[in-house]
């Protein structure tokens, strides 16, 4: 995990990575906190279409924030 979160990251990549972190937030919470905190923070800078609202979702997930109404797809 660290290797993840201390790599670059290209500004395409941040949607796929921010959902990684949502379905390894789980069972890793720990382990992914330092990536998954800069993922968010990341797509808040960032700013491109739902980059706030994935944001919002890992907060959530990790419990840094308020519960989200949005759902992985897939989830029920």
């Amino acid at each position: 995990m660290r290797r993840v979160a201390d790599a670059t990251w290209p500004a395409d990549a941040l949607q796929l990575l921010g959902e990684a972190a949502l379905v390894v937030a789980a069972r890793l919470a720990h382990q992914i906190e330092p990536a998954a905190r800069r993922c968010a923070t990341e797509l808040r800078e960032r700013d491109w279409g739902g980059d706030a609202e994935l944001a919002d979702q890992i907060d959530a997930a990790l419990a840094w924030g308020p519960p989200s109404a949005l759902r992985l797809v897939g989830s029920r």
